[in-house]
Parts: structure tokens; C-alpha cells; sequence
């Protein structure tokens, strides 16, 4: 009885997009591409990579264990095709006893709900110092997820979510949808 409020945030983003699909986050952040944390907490944000600018979440500096950010994708349409794949790069380095937990979520009806697709485990070395990746070898490349189970949608948003453990930087880039289930990125 002491206590009869609630709070939340409600994110409106009406952007839409086809696969196949590339974002490489080199331009000036836009409205496509939603991040948010529900609890008005450290977000994702662009910065300089060897990638020239990647989105990170800057977990060294962040002491709110659970603090949670969301990287939603643009409302995609997965209507044309029988088969859809999501390969992306990711970077990342944990501090001893400390790591994120970084999920993949998938959402059929425009991100009113959303479905836990995956679990990407973070096992990289640890590092004490923040992490900034400056080289190719410090990102694992073409990370591949299927997402053939949402093929024939047309209100399809994946969301990348991290949630703080106070380890270290986690960095993301070359998100890219394919129309088909096994993809052969290419590099360029």
C-alpha cells in the first residue's frame, strides 16, 4: 500500500527496413536503430574502432550490476523470403570474477513482445584495463544466428541486449541480415 507506483518507458520507433540488410554504424547515429535502458541507465553509443565507429556498452565504468541496454533493430520485413540469418561482429574482453550477460531477442509483431532467441557466451580473455578493440583479431567475426523461423514475417525487430556486470566493454559492428539460412559474408 506504500508503495502503488509503477514507472516504465514506452520507445516509439516507426522505421522500417527489407533484408537483405547491412549496418555498419560508420554514419551518424539515426532514428533506424532504437537504444534504450528501462531503467534511464548507461546505453549503447557509437565510438571509434579499428572498424572505423562501432556501437559499445560501456561496462567497465558502469557499477549498476543488472543495469540493462537495449540495441533494437528497425521494424524488418522477412515477408519475401523462406530463409533469414543474422551474422554480426563482436568484440569483448572480461576482468576477473566480472562478466555480461548478452542476449538476442527476436520479436514478430513490431517489438511489442519479444522472444529470447539467443545466448552468445562472452569467453574471451580477461583484461583489467577498459577494453577498446584495435585490431581485426580482437573481434570475432561473422558471428552466425539462424533466423529461418521468422522467415515470411513482415514485422520482424531483433534486439542485441547486454546486462551489466561491471567486466568490461562489449563492442558490436558489420550487423547484417541475409535471406538465407547459411550466408557467405563477404569481406569488403
Amino acid at each position: 500500500p506504500g508503495n502503488n507506483e509503477q514507472q516504465f518507458t514506452v520507445v516509439v520507433n516507426t522505421s522500417q527496413n527489407r533484408i537483405p540488410l547491412r549496418e555498419n554504424f560508420d554514419n551518424e547515429f539515426t532514428d533506424e536503430w532504437t537504444t534504450v535502458n528501462p531503467e534511464g541507465g548507461m546505453n549503447w553509443q557509437t565510438t571509434a574502432t579499428n572498424y572505423n565507429r562501432s556501437m559499445y556498452f560501456n561496462a567497465h565504468n558502469n557499477t549498476v550490476i543488472g543495469d540493462e541496454a537495449w540495441l533494437v533493430s528497425p521494424v524488418l520485413d522477412f515477408s519475401r523470403t523462406t530463409n533469414a540469418s543474422l551474422v554480426y561482429d563482436r568484440s569483448y574482453r572480461s576482468r576477473p570474477d566480472r562478466e555480461e550477460n548478452f542476449k538476442i531477442y527476436v520479436s514478430r509483431d513490431c517489438g511489442n513482445t519479444y522472444d529470447e532467441l539467443s545466448e552468445p557466451q562472452l569467453h574471451f580473455p580477461e583484461q583489467v584495463s577498459a577494453w577498446a578493440p584495435n585490431t581485426e583479431e580482437h573481434w570475432e567475426k561473422n558471428i552466425t544466428i539462424n533466423l529461418s523461423a521468422y522467415a515470411g514475417e513482415d514485422d520482424v525487430r531483433v534486439a542485441f541486449v547486454v546486462t551489466n556486470g561491471n567486466g568490461n566493454n562489449l563492442f558490436l559492428d558489420n550487423v547484417e541480415f541475409f535471406t538465407t539460412a547459411f550466408p557467405d559474408p563477404i569481406e569488403i
